[in-house]
């Protein structure tokens, strides 16, 4: 019979590998990942501004519409269903209804179909534009799976459209979510030193920092 994995007591999460000794009691087994958090916590160093800046922010969940969700209406996590999900969920004190009142161009970017989650109908129905990938010509996308465009796509997107919106003359706010740290984590290749065909977790967060990188370096040229 096959040995049941473990549970770990810390994050909830099962695991196969041999389990590491908690530092909180020096009895209680936890995950190797766990482990590794705790020790890393152990090490003596001086705090800086953004580790208290750490400590004051939470997760809401463990699903992306609940990090929408909070990020959008500033909400803790609330029982049963995301909001971005629930029927009649417009007209709410969103932060893009708060700017655009302010007079700002306010617009969601999603590197895949809006219509997902109900994003379309929540952010539309809120004071948001949407671009997403219905929105890119052919020639705008370079690669793309399931999920919707790579991330390096969506961030030249960003780009784009955020420097057409500057010509009015008005400010700007961009919501952006990308879609390639999501299985089946692909990416192009020849990005990073993990191979684009091994679809492996390390390989989209590893290709998503990239190209995070080269979308804060692009933006710094721009005139806004």
């Amino acid at each position: 019979m096959k040995e049941q994995p473990h549970i770990c007591p810390l994050c909830g999460r099962a695991y196969d590998e041999p389990p590491a000794l908690s530092r909180a009691d020096n009895q209680t087994d936890i995950c190797p990942r766990c482990g590794m958090m705790e020790a890393l916590a152990a090490m003596p160093r001086r705090e800086t501004p953004q580790d208290r800046t750490r400590r004051a922010v939470y997760a809401t969940g463990n699903r992306t519409v609940r990090g929408l969700e909070a990020v959008t209406l500033s909400l803790p996590p609330c029982p049963g269903q995301s909001i971005i999900k629930r029927p009649n969920n417009a007209g709410m004190h969103s932060a893009g209804a708060l700017l655009r009142d302010k007079g700002y161009n306010v617009t969601y970017f999603y590197g895949g179909n809006s219509y997902f989650d109900n994003m379309e109908t929540f952010f539309s129905g809120n004071g948001y534009d949407i671009v997403d990938q219905k929105s890119y010509k052919p020639e705008e996308i370079t690669f793309a799976n399931i999920w919707g465009v790579c991330d390096e796509d969506a961030y030249r997107k960003v780009i784009r459209t955020l420097n057409e919106e500057t010509r009015s003359g008005k400010p700007f706010f961009a919501h952006v979510m990308t879609v390639s740290n999501h299985r089946p984590f692909t990416y192009p290749a020849g990005r990073i030193r993990i191979p684009n065909d091994s679809k492996s977790r390390a390989g989209g967060v590893l290709y998503s920092d990239y190209s995070l990188g080269r979308f804060f370096a692009e933006a710094a040229r721009q005139p806004w």
